[in-house]
């Protein structure tokens, strides 16, 4: 009998978000808070309300 699953170390996984706009954006920035690493995105083109949120976001 074997002694079960060995438990593997897993690096931070990379996510990406296509198309980001209100409500992508809003789950690329909660996954970002929960650990998953950096989010990248195009700004060009971006609303100023748009670019504010990402602003604010850090």
């Amino acid at each position: 009998m074997s002694p079960g699953p060995t438990c593997l170390h897993m690096s931070t996984p990379t996510i990406a978000v296509i198309g980001a706009g209100g409500m992508g954006s809003k789950m690329a920035l909660r996954m970002f808070n929960s650990g998953s690493g950096p989010i990248l995105t195009e700004l060009t083109g971006r609303s100023p309300a748009s670019l504010n949120a990402l602003k604010r976001a850090g």
